[in-house]
């Protein structure tokens, strides 16, 4: 789906998905006023007769390697699953990504307040309902948000493939999108030799984000009965109920940030984003859902991904973060929280549990 006036970049997608025989669909009224859910509504029309599934890019989708490999892989082993295949890197979703690639699994439960369709693959019996739904929608609702509705309508929840298998383009967004969100990477991006596996990580009752607006770190509230987010707390005091008091977890912090890396990293972010940056990660371990363990935070994959939980969060608060020595230094403390965080969880085991005091 596109505007004419990202023609190119549509014609682009076009090429290189060349395998897959791709139809670009084009705004039906592109002198309107700017509605994403206008061309959505044509995109999801344009579903082939007989086809099991119904694939839809938005031209600002960079395919990884090996896409139609991987999108293959993706929907054999998912058939029935609404697919996104690309999460931002600071969304709250991207919390479930990470614990889908500590866990192995291969899609991971959105859980935003919109489904992310910068590329989505659903089961062609959902989309006459999906249009349907659209064509009763205004028409400044965006069109992630009217994803969300119907499929939280019908039951039928979203997941992101881990890895993404798509990533976003750097060109301004015709929505004006990037200048209020900053640069908007995969939560786990794709390499060559990834495979897509077989298993999916549901959302459990809390996840923890740290919002990129604000920088604070809140455990969304997630009700998987209805799959719907109800609302969100400090992660503060979450951890503190979960037996980790913020005294302990403070002098924790000190001590990574004491040493050489340590001191560079506070004297260029401050000590309060770094702080929240703390509390988010060692949340990211202790709320893990089971059978994620210790050790499989140093999956490839799972390192891959957790790589991107600070730099995204910050995106909008200190916009370079991650893009130089910064990436490497974030990605030692957040390590390093998330494995507290999991030596802590009761499931941890006599003699692994660290609870600070």
């Amino acid at each position: 789906m596109a505007h004419p006036l990202r023609a190119a970049a549509a014609e682009r997608l076009r090429s290189e998905l060349a395998g897959l025989a791709p139809v670009i669909v084009y705004d039906p009224d592109p002198s309107g006023p700017r509605s994403t859910l206008r061309t959505a509504k044509a995109a999801w029309s344009a579903v082939t007769s007989g086809a099991t599934h119904h694939l839809v890019l938005q031209d600002d989708a960079e395919p990884c390697p090996g896409f139609g490999a991987l999108l293959t892989e993706a929907v054999s082993r998912h058939p029935e699953t609404p697919l996104c295949l690309f999460a931002e890197w600071g969304s709250t979703t991207a919390t479930t990504v990470r614990w889908a690639a500590m866990a192995g699994a291969g899609v991971a439960q959105c859980v935003d307040t919109y489904v992310p369709t910068v590329g989505m693959v659903l089961p062609a019996g959902l989309v006459e309902g999906l249009v349907t739904f659209m064509s009763g929608c205004e028409l400044d609702e965006p069109d992630d948000v009217a994803m969300l509705a119907y499929l939280t309508g019908i039951g039928r929840p979203a997941f992101v493939t881990v890895p993404n298998l798509l990533e976003h383009d750097r060109q301004q967004s015709l929505m004006g999108h990037g200048l209020a969100m900053g640069r908007r990477y995969a939560s786990c991006p794709a390499h060559e030799g990834d495979r897509v596996g077989q298993g999916s990580l549901r959302a459990p009752e809390l996840v923890p984000a740290q919002s990129w607006g604000k920088g604070r770190a809140v455990c969304v509230e997630w009700d998987s009965r209805h799959a719907r987010r109800t609302g969100a707390v400090p992660t503060r005091g979450v951890l503190q109920v979960a037996g980790l008091r913020h005294h302990g977890l403070v002098e924790a912090l000190a001590a990574l940030l004491a040493d050489g890396d340590g001191l560079r990293l506070e004297h260029t972010l401050g000590y309060g984003l770094l702080h929240e940056v703390w509390m988010n990660a060692v949340a990211l371990g202790r709320l893990a859902p089971e059978p994620i363990a210790p050790g499989d935070a140093h999956r490839p994959l799972a390192r891959r991904a957790l790589a991107g939980a600070a730099p995204g969060s910050l995106r909008t608060l200190v916009p370079e973060t991650g893009e130089d020595w910064t990436g490497s230094a974030l990605l030692r403390l957040v390590e390093e929280g998330v494995a507290l965080g999991l030596a802590a969880r009761p499931s941890a085991g006599p003699g692994h549990v660290t609870q600070p005091c």
